[in-house]
């Protein structure tokens, strides 16, 4: 098992140093064909980004200095970007992954009610629920939730609070955030859990346990459901970055401090009216390798629980 963490860990600083050398090379070469006028052909530009980079990957390895926010009508401009990230990440994480842990139970659940009632109204109101509620994307979701809950009924807040705030208004802060983002893959979930819980309830060892004296409840609690979760695993990556994504929007709606914020806030500015954009490279850079970062580390952790729900399967075992 060690061996192969191992090997995952290098081949996930492989890939991010493929995704940082992009990143930088295209939002360089970019930005200097916005600015630099008379336009220098394509080949000494590439000359100069090159160059550029191996003074920018240096100073990442031997000084951990991800460069500096150069944005001139920002209070952020001249602050490193590792420290602005190191204030926006913990928000996004928090929101998201409440949002991961919420979606996974209460999809296990539904999807596990769903079964146990199949064919009936419970199944049905169920399976409309989610199909109504996974539908509407988190963007065009929370507007309402906010003018219902927010304004209308004054339930929650009608934007994220301060940090400054108590905890408690701060955990009451993620509910919108979290029935904005949890739609698709709350559904998702749910129709997973049902399906493989329903295939499995006239299968054998499902008989088997019957005959030795559970109920079908308890059978299906005690065996099925523990198989549906291997079918869901290899999803929870996949749901968790499109709730990511879906979150960059969203956080600017909401007001939350977070990193999609930044992004949309300090990333992109229009230059005037030229048409084009002013990139900040160190922005865009260090904001990318955070997503993609995220996305590694979920998928190695998915990898590795698949032992523990099912102690049959050992993905890292090595076969000589």
């Amino acid at each position: 098992m060690v061996r192969y963490i191992i090997k995952r860990i290098l081949w996930m600083i492989a890939i991010l140093l493929i995704i940082l050398t992009i990143v930088y090379f295209v939002t360089s070469l970019v930005q200097m064909n916005n600015f630099i006028r008379p336009k220098i052909p394509f080949p000494e530009n590439f000359k100069i980004v090159a160059n550029d980079y191996s003074e920018y990957f240096k100073k990442i390895i031997f000084e951990w200095d991800w460069g500096v926010s150069e944005l001139s009508d920002s209070p952020e401009k001249g602050i490193p970007v590792w420290d602005l990230l190191k204030q926006r990440a913990p928000v996004t994480l928090r929101i998201n992954i409440a949002t991961l842990i919420g979606f996974t139970i209460i999809g296990c659940v539904l999807g596990f009610i769903q079964a146990i009632k199949k064919g009936t109204l419970t199944d049905n109101a169920i399976g409309i629920f989610t199909l109504i509620f996974g539908s509407i994307p988190a963007i065009f979701l929370i507007f309402p939730l906010i003018l219902i809950l927010g304004y209308q009924w004054d339930l929650l807040p009608t934007q994220y609070p301060d940090d400054s705030d108590p905890m408690k208004l701060q955990l009451i802060g993620l509910i919108i955030p979290f029935l904005a983002l949890a739609g698709y893959p709350l559904a998702t979930i749910a129709r997973i859990t049902r399906g493989e819980i329903v295939d499995s309830l006239d299968s054998e060892y499902i008989l088997l346990a019957r005959t030795k004296g559970l109920s079908r409840k308890q059978a299906v609690y005690r065996h099925s459901l523990r198989n549906s979760l291997v079918s869901i695993m290899p999803h929870i990556p996949s749901l968790f970055l499109a709730t990511m994504m879906a979150s960059i929007l969203m956080e600017s709606v909401y007001g939350i401090p977070g990193v999609a914020t930044w992004y949309l806030d300090s990333m992109y500015r229009p230059m005037m009216d030229t048409g084009y954009y002013s990139i900040v490279v160190p922005n865009a850079v260090i904001i990318t390798m955070f997503y993609v970062t995220l996305g590694l580390v979920m998928t190695l952790i998915v990898d590795l629980l698949y032992g523990l729900v099912d102690p049959r399967i050992k993905i890292y075992s090595h076969k000589k």
